[in-house]
């Protein structure tokens, strides 16, 4: 009986070992790590603003448009430009962060969207690769003072 009790224990130990090297060792592809670097690419669910947020502020202070190339996009600094690619088309956009989603997504702008995938489908998956990063991207303030 002790015999298999300390069989059962070892074999917890192990198991917990196990599942704290995984977790700690293994990089999830949807957190974003920090700093963020160009080239660093995740995988998200992808899905599009409605009309109503034409011209509500979003997150950075500026006006929305569904007609510009931005995204919403949890984890990366305002100003990351980030190139999208939809796994069912392979098409590809260049979008710049400006605001926050309200869930676990990247929120694209329409015209984005409809560039990569169909908006009917509403929600794609995607690859995200960092190709900008925030200092190197031009801001409205920037873009104001020349």
């Amino acid at each position: 009986m002790e015999k298999l009790k300390r069989k059962n224990i070892l074999s917890l130990l192990l198991c917990t070992a196990f599942f704290c090297f995984f977790s700690v060792c293994c990089e999830s592809p949807r957190v974003v790590k920090h700093p963020v670097s160009r080239g660093d690419t995740y995988y998200y669910w992808v899905t599009f603003y409605g009309d109503e947020y034409n011209g509500k502020n979003m997150a950075n202070g500026e006006p929305f448009s569904n007609d510009a190339m931005t995204c919403a996009a949890s984890g990366f600094p305002f100003g990351t430009v980030l190139e999208v690619q939809s796994l069912d088309t392979g098409k590809k956009v260049e979008v710049t962060v400006t605001d926050r989603p309200g869930k676990e997504v990247i929120d694209l702008t329409k015209k984005a969207f409809d560039e990569i995938d169909n908006a009917a489908k509403g929600k794609i998956r995607a690859k995200i690769k960092v190709v900008g990063l925030a200092e190197s991207a031009p801001t409205a303030v920037s873009a104001q003072a020349d």
